[in-house]
């Protein structure tokens, strides 16, 4: 069978070689992403700026406190060694970031971080056990 009878065509667009060497057949303009056309469900692709990020951050955070549900099984689950874990990894954000964020940027991840912080420590205090897992 040949490659026309296949019903579609191999194009390679990479801009460079093996070697890291431009091709000279090169497109001029890396491909676009896929439209929401071309998406499962024809679901559309959302901007994502430091906002969006930090809120994706965050999420799994009061998932692991179960503030949300999981949302696969509908139930409250809670694992505090991952709940701090992601916090901590928001932590390690703020300090990557710290000059280089616009304000607003830095009062959102500032507040989100507050706000995680408090929450995990009254969720430590509900579970004595996990206080004490988590000074060992």
């Amino acid at each position: 069978m040949e490659e026309s009878d296949k019903g579609f065509k191999i194009q390679d667009r990479r801009r460079f070689d093996e070697h890291g060497q431009s091709r000279a057949d090169a497109p001029d303009e890396p491909p676009a992403g896929p439209t929401a056309a071309e998406l499962p469900g024809g679901s559309e692709l959302r901007a994502v700026d430091f906002a969006t990020f930090v809120m994706s951050l965050s999420t799994p955070a009061y998932f692991y406190m179960g503030e949300v549900p999981h949302p696969g099984t509908g139930r409250v689950e809670r694992d505090l060694v991952l709940a701090k874990e992601t916090i901590d990894l928001l932590g390690l954000l703020q300090e990557k970031t710290r000059g280089n964020l616009t304000p607003e940027e830095q009062q959102l991840l500032d507040s989100v971080l507050y706000e995680l912080r408090v929450k995990y420590v009254e969720e430590l205090r509900k579970e004595p056990d996990a206080a004490a897992q988590q000074r060992g």
